[in-house]
């Protein structure tokens, strides 16, 4: 009937509205942990009028369909959480630092669910380790029916990567002192190191350098490996 058309057409355009006004309030939400300056903005200019949050930041955080929900995943995302905190317990006791990369990780999981061997390679990234193994063990840290074993023997190469990994933070701490952004190139100034020298250009990819060994200039400053100083100097 044409005299019920507008009404009809009325409604449909307050359906359209107020489905994009959720999506773009749903998407503000998802996204303020990650620019949250912006979308607080946002929220002012746009939203806080019709929404009952001062902020944002004060939301609740958007519902989920069950349907996309993977209770397995989760089950097995709390199980790599455990073992990463006790491999984390293990090199606190032992005194070795979690930006220095470590060999091996074995699981023995117990009757834990299976499932979190298919997330090895997040184990293996948030513990920092070359690789994550599951076996059976006789010994090794206990946690809620598991047992951890961290393999913290110090090969040589292994020393290496730290060594490197100590240098790189230095220097891009001090890069950053300087005001300098990630174009910046700079002159590195080192020592004359053998695994200095046989890491030079793995050293100037990840410090944004021309290195030079032998006498140090510039700017001077010092990194510390194994209670050995080691000095530096930085020319922009």
């Amino acid at each position: 009937r044409d005299d019920i058309k507008p009404d009809s057409e009325s409604e449909n355009k307050q359906v359209i509205l107020n489905t994009f006004y959720k999506v773009m309030l749903e998407t503000l939400k998802l996204m303020s942990p990650f620019v949250p300056f912006i979308t607080e903005s946002l929220y002012q200019d746009f939203f806080k009028k019709f929404e009952k949050e001062e902020s944002i930041h004060f939301s609740d955080w958007p519902g989920m369909e069950k349907k996309y929900q993977d209770k397995e995943l989760e089950e097995g995302m709390e199980v790599v959480k455990k073992i990463v905190e006790a491999s984390n317990s293990i090199r606190h006791e032992q005194g070795i630092k979690l930006r220095y990369k470590l060999e091996s990780l074995t699981v023995d999981l117990g009757k834990t669910t299976a499932a979190t061997k298919k997330l090895n390679a997040i184990i293996g990234n948030m513990a920092n380790i070359k690789e994550v193994k599951f076996a059976e063990l006789e010994k090794g840290k206990e946690v809620e029916g598991m047992k951890i074993s961290l393999n913290t023997k110090a090969t040589p190469e292994l020393k290496e990567d730290w060594m490197l990994s100590e240098l790189t933070r230095k220097v891009q701490s001090k890069r950053k002192e300087m005001g300098l952004n990630i174009r910046d190139k700079i002159k590195l100034y080192l020592p004359e190191d053998d695994v200095l020298e046989k890491n030079k250009k793995r050293i100037e990819a990840a410090t944004g350098s021309k290195v030079e060994f032998g006498e140090i200039t510039g700017k001077k400053f010092e990194f510390v490996f194994e209670e050995k100083k080691y000095e530096f100097g930085i020319k922009i």
